[in-house]
């Protein structure tokens, strides 16, 4: 294992879980599109522009993992050193998942901090996309910076709901407290593969709590 410079020099990971992370990925786009659709509906029911914003940050976020599932399944497949040799398509899907994971994070942490200034916010995606066009060891940086974002929003969804001790309010904070885990995670598999496979489940989890939560302000 060594720490990427270079992304499809080497695959995250244990080597038994190759192939499998690619299925954990699928069934985040179909969780995460679930989300958008719910935010959506609740949207239309309450017309409160917080349903409308987290559907379209959990949008981005499925569009990330469907990018980095397909470029999982060519390069697991072999098809980037058949096809494609000498053009690094691999870096260049991985970039684009860091692109819409980070524009998903951003929109979710303007919502969670209640930041309606679009000069803000345009600061922040300037920002995102700087890191993204001079960032080197993209692995590495990706999740802390997604960690640090998370753990922004973790912690106002928790003030969130120490006001409100509501189950909604409950299923939103876990949501991002297994997502700020899941980051941690990731960091750490550079040096101990084993916890990517840990860090795919705390997603997992994740995601799964917050799509329950919409089920219930739905009914």
């Amino acid at each position: 294992m060594v720490i990427l410079e270079n992304w499809a020099a080497s695959l995250i990971g244990p080597s038994w879980f190759y192939g499998i992370d690619t299925i954990f990925q699928i069934m985040f786009v179909i969780i995460t599109l679930l989300i958008y659709s719910l935010s959506v509906k609740a949207f239309k029911f309450s017309l409160d522009k917080k349903f409308k914003n987290l559907g379209l940050s959990f949008f981005f976020i499925s569009l990330a993992f469907l990018i980095l599932a397909l470029s999982n399944l060519a390069l697991y497949s072999g098809f980037y050193d058949g096809t494609v040799r000498g053009i690094n398509f691999a870096n260049l899907f991985y970039l684009a998942h860091v692109f819409f994971m980070l524009i998903g994070y951003s929109v979710l942490l303007l919502v969670s901090l209640k930041i309606k200034s679009k000069r803000v916010a345009l600061l922040m995606f300037s920002f995102m996309l700087l890191f993204i066009a001079f960032a080197f060891q993209y692995y590495l940086k990706f999740h802390l910076v997604s960690l640090m974002m998370l753990v922004f929003i973790a912690y106002n969804f928790w003030e969130n709901y120490l006001r409100k001790h509501s189950i909604n309010s409950g299923l939103v904070f876990v949501t991002f407290y297994f997502l700020t885990i899941a980051e941690l995670f990731f960091l750490c598999s550079v040096w101990m593969p084993t916890l990517y496979v840990m860090a795919q489940l705390m997603q997992m989890v994740g995601f799964l709590s917050i799509l329950v939560m919409y089920k219930k302000v739905l009914k």
